[in-house]
């Protein structure tokens, strides 16, 4: 179970304590379909409610209310459109490693001096990898072997 950098602030075995660890460990946290559907639900309520009023009766904060209801709604969507993009691009170090190591087995089947084979591995191993955060990495080398520890 993961514990987080809030755990510590709530109560343990209170119930938001343990709605933050079922959250916290939740394979799907970037998942913000739950969120969506939640707030189109009180925008839907929220209509409803006025439904009966002739909708030029209403008064601006009324209209803002509502508004403040829908705006979250675009949001949402926008930065879950933006998560399924950088996801969709991501491979891991383990995928890589394979990829790369099928290339050099192609190499190797086809290049008969194993010198040149060697100094092309060696090449490969020796390539670095723009991250998203803007540092650089090994190729095969995990963000937990790269990045700083927090102190």
């Amino acid at each position: 179970m993961k514990t987080g950098k809030y755990s510590k602030l709530l109560k343990s075995g209170g119930t938001l304590r343990a709605a933050y660890e079922e959250y916290l460990n939740d394979e799907n946290v970037r998942d913000l379909t739950d969120e969506i559907a939640l707030q189109r639900s009180f925008v839907a309520a929220a209509i409803a409610k006025i439904k009966a009023v002739d909708l030029g009766d209403l008064s601006s904060d009324a209209i803002a209310a509502i508004t403040g209801l829908i705006e979250p709604i675009g949001k949402l969507v926008e930065q879950m459109s933006r998560v399924e993009q950088r996801l969709s691009i991501q491979i891991t170090a383990t995928d890589l490693q394979a990829v790369l190591k099928q290339v050099l087995d192609i190499i190797a089947e086809h290049v008969t001096e194993p010198d040149t084979v060697e100094k092309i591995a060696h090449e490969i191993e020796g390539l670095v990898l723009p991250r998203a955060s803007g540092t650089l990495a090994a190729v095969g080398e995990t963000d937990e072997e790269t990045e700083p520890t927090p102190s």
